[in-house]
């Protein structure tokens, strides 16, 4: 039979409800008594019975994590991270991935709803359609959206400023000499729109007309990244740098560039700028993916905006501190 409170108690003289306190750490209880019995509780190989802690505290100690792509090593260091810190509060983690599936995330989070104390969701759904997030709000769900926005949903919000991502990831390819800048697009999620806002924004701060013919649907996904790369080089008319919202395998660009060794020099040869005194040679052969450059989860405070879901934001530094003023 398992080792139960009362037998505890039997076994140090105490009360059932002092044990029970002891080892829910309660204010009220002694660091000498709580000592005492968390020893007992050690040598008694007591394990405390969830159901029906969960029952006496009207908690399940478990959070639900919702994301789009858990092979994603983005979204696999976010769970990481929640599960860092949720740990040591006594919390487990129930993480599902939903394949960028609008209908798997609801089934998902419809599942977890009543099985946790709460959900962090990177939600795949359109940012106009609300009305199920807005319900399930409205009737007392814990909810906190990570990396994407849903209009007019009102809960914790932790996004990348992403607006400012596609400007920044632009900016700095046209900073390198390129003239002609290619935008692989993500998905109907509110970080693909914003991020395509910044693409444009930052063209039209260096007087380069946008050329829609340069914008390529994609996704997010590795695959769609390689699939639509090699598709454009062996067209033979990509532009000379990419700002890509998936992760795009290298191979694409590499295989393009042995073959254009090999064979005749032709004008639609993926070309880079030539070096200049202000730009080392290396730099310019750098590959960018935007989640590599502009939103490694380690770096992830450098533009981060925390929103209340009530129209209010708060930018973070990278230790997770609210920004001082200019």
């Amino acid at each position: 039979m398992p080792t139960t409170l009362a037998d505890i108690a039997r076994e140090l003289g105490v009360s059932k409800m002092t044990v029970s306190r002891a080892i829910n750490n309660h204010p009220e209880i002694s660091p000498e008594t709580r000592a005492r019995i968390l020893e007992a509780a050690q040598r008694m190989n007591y394990r405390p019975n969830q159901f029906a802690r969960a029952l006496t505290t009207n908690r399940s100690y478990l959070l639900g994590v919702v994301v789009p792509d858990l092979m994603h090593s983005y979204f696999a260091e976010i769970c990481r991270g929640v599960e860092g810190l949720a740990r040591p509060l006594g919390y487990q983690n129930l993480i599902c991935s939903t394949d960028e599936q609008s209908a798997n995330e609801q089934h998902e989070v419809e599942v977890l709803l009543p099985r946790t104390d709460g959900l962090i969701i990177a939600s795949s759904v359109p940012p106009d359609e609300n009305v199920f997030y807005r319900r399930i709000i409205k009737d007392g769900a814990k909810i906190i959206l990570i990396d994407r926005r849903l209009e007019g949903v009102r809960c914790p919000t932790v996004t990348t400023d992403d607006l400012k991502v596609g400007s920044l990831a632009t900016e700095h390819l046209i900073n390198l000499g390129h003239r002609q800048v290619g935008h692989l697009l993500g998905t109907v999620a509110s970080t693909a729109a914003l991020r395509f806002e910044g693409y444009k924004q930052a063209l039209a701060k260096y007087r380069i007309a946008f050329d829609s013919s340069l914008v390529r649907e994609c996704g997010f996904t590795e695959r769609e990244g390689y699939e639509s790369m090699s598709g454009w080089l062996n067209e033979g008319n990509a532009p000379s740098a990419i700002f890509a919202e998936a992760e795009v395998p290298s191979e694409p660009a590499r295989d393009r560039r042995r073959k254009l060794r090999s064979g005749p020099h032709t004008s639609n040869s993926v070309r880079r700028p030539q070096r200049n005194a202000k730009t080392p040679g290396h730099r310019r052969r750098r590959e960018y993916s935007l989640r590599r450059y502009a939103q490694g989860p380690t770096d992830h405070g450098r533009m981060v905006h925390v929103g209340d879901g009530a129209g209010g934001s708060t930018d973070l530094d990278r230790n997770g501190r609210r920004k001082k003023e200019a």
